[in-house]
């Protein structure tokens, strides 16, 4: 999980933009080859330990922008 949140900020970083859709998070996972079981407990996990917050439905906040 620690990759997948730096690559959040490199994202983030780049695109000026620390907002991503439920389905983005998807995207960038799968770009790095990761594999989760359920991914929906991946974002609730990193949501739980404030990596990320949910600001709506299927929308997220990066915390360290």
């Amino acid at each position: 999980m620690y990759l997948f949140v730096a690559r959040l900020h490199r994202v983030s970083e780049e695109t000026y933009n620390n907002m991503f859709t439920f389905s983005m998070l998807q995207t960038i996972a799968s770009e790095m080859g990761l594999r989760f079981g359920n991914f929906q407990d991946i974002v609730d996990r990193l949501n739980n330990q404030n990596y990320i917050i949910k600001k709506g439905p299927r929308s997220y906040q990066l915390t360290t922008f």
